[in-house]
């Protein structure tokens, strides 16, 4: 399964790179739900938020160089944060949250928690405790993702993706 994620979003990368390279936004859909809460902002700018477990989605524009954050919070014992992102166009396959493809940080400032600049320690994500909210996703939309968190001892997990590298 994660070969099959990282796969995707390789040639995801690939293909949204040609897609945008004059730079003009691509339409896609944003669908998230994490154990407990979340913030999620492009370049900065929120676009989704949840306070509690549900799954949410949200219209967006990504283009080159889009940076996705989030702030995910967890109050209780299980963890997790999953994300899909469906592209209108057909031709570009959806990105889904893998341990391979979303990294995780921790801001220098937590009250400007999304700005790249601030981004400090960079490290690989690991695997989410709860894997409930990520099944009703795939389920959901038939695309395999996997449940994320920074660090198993973190309340709050900074994430984030870079649309294109």
């Amino acid at each position: 399964m994660t070969r099959i994620i990282a796969s995707l979003s390789i040639i995801c990368m690939i293909v949204l790179t040609a897609a945008c390279e004059d730079s003009k936004p691509t339409n896609a859909t944003v669908y998230a739900i994490c154990d407990d809460a979340f913030e999620m902002r492009i370049n900065g700018i929120k676009v989704l938020d949840c306070a509690k477990k549900a799954l949410k989605e949200e219209r967006v524009s990504l283009k080159k160089t889009d940076k996705i954050t989030v702030k995910a919070m967890n109050f209780t014992k299980a963890y997790g944060f999953a994300c899909i992102i469906k592209f209108d166009d057909t031709l570009l396959p959806p990105i889904a949250t893998s341990m391979r493809n979303w990294k995780a940080y921790s801001p220098r400032d937590h009250n400007n928690w999304s700005d790249p600049n601030g981004m400090l320690r960079r490290k690989n994500v690991v695997e989410g405790t709860n894997q409930t909210w990520k099944n009703l996703m795939e389920a959901k939309l038939t695309i395999p993702c996997e449940s994320i968190w920074s660090d198993p001892k973190d309340s709050t997990a900074y994430l984030y993706l870079d649309i294109i590298k």
